[in-house]
């Protein structure tokens, strides 16, 4: 586990782990957002929709206010939960559906906020049993006591719906992660697979073999440009220490000659007794060959 964390294989998985983890969870929660926000709006409109059939319903005689004989319905035409209720201002309900969960003085509260706004509005509340209500509270303007329309659904069915989508989405991006870390594990592979070759060719060559060259198929890319490049350099090293060789070849036989001629020189001044001029004729030349060596170590040096 070690060795994948440090190697270039195991360090670009993560990194495209994490790349792809962070723009998945920044596409969820934009999604969820989004998701909630059509939710949330389908919901206030079948409020709106279900506050205006009780409003065109509504019957104001002399301050008491009816609903077409009878009560106010407690569920949509789709047969969505609502509660409804008729409020004045500082008062009690005027007429209300059976059931009402919301808080006598959070009803208060949004009646006042309706009235003061003179338009309709929008709210949420938490309502006695703890649960979330969404409420659309509308000023009765055509009503002779002016009272406000609070019209309040759960938004209990709402929130599981969202619960669901984000367990969905994290199990989905969680899936996606490990499916694409896996999928560039792979390829990850695959395209380190001639750097591999190439270290393992490059640790097998001496300069004894430098003719070997990497054979790989390889597309023309980052990778083909390092293969290309890698054989150009076993190429010029090989050309290198062919010319290395000619020319350790050729000062061999430069340094070889002279050697040869002053041992020859030496062993036959020293195989008998000679003459003073004799051995002044042989050091001369021996001189002269050593001067002549002596350029040739020379140039070596400088080479």
């Amino acid at each position: 586990m070690r060795r994948f964390f440090q190697g270039t294989r195991g360090r670009l998985t993560i990194t495209h782990a994490v790349v792809l983890t962070a723009a998945l969870l920044i596409a969820d929660v934009a999604l969820y957002f989004i998701v909630l926000q059509v939710e949330q709006n389908a919901a206030d409109n079948l409020l709106r929709a279900q506050a205006s059939t009780i409003a065109a319903g509504i019957e104001d005689v002399n301050g008491q206010v009816t609903f077409g004989g009878g009560d106010l319905p407690n569920e949509t035409q789709q047969g969505v939960p609502v509660e409804a209720a008729i409020v004045s201002v500082g008062g009690p309900p005027k007429l209300q559906t059976p059931t009402q969960s919301i808080r006598p003085d959070d009803l208060a509260r949004i009646v006042a906020a309706a009235r003061q706004a003179g338009a309709p509005v929008l709210s949420d509340v938490t309502d006695a049993h703890g649960a979330a209500r969404r409420v659309f509270a509308e000023p009765l303007v055509t009503a002779q006591s002016n009272p406000v329309l609070v019209v309040s659904r759960s938004m209990g069915e709402v929130l599981a719906s969202m619960a669901t989508v984000k367990l969905l989405l994290v199990l989905l991006t969680a899936l996606v992660v490990v499916t694409a870390t896996l999928l560039a594990y792979r390829q990850t592979g695959r395209v380190l697979e001639p750097v591999r070759s190439i270290a393992s060719m490059a640790r097998s060559i001496s300069e004894h073999d430098l003719h070997r060259r990497v054979d790989i198929s390889v597309p023309p890319d980052e990778l083909g440009e390092l293969v290309a490049t890698f054989n150009a350099m076993l190429a010029r090293l090989d050309d290198s220490f062919e010319g290395l060789r000619r020319f350790t070849a050729d000062a061999s036989h430069e340094l070889r000659t002279p050697l040869a001629l002053m041992r020859t020189e030496l062993d036959g001044a020293l195989a008998r007794t000679r003459e003073p001029a004799e051995y002044r004729r042989v050091l001369k030349e021996m001189h002269q060959e050593v001067e002549r060596m002596s350029r040739l170590v020379d140039r070596l040096l400088m080479l």
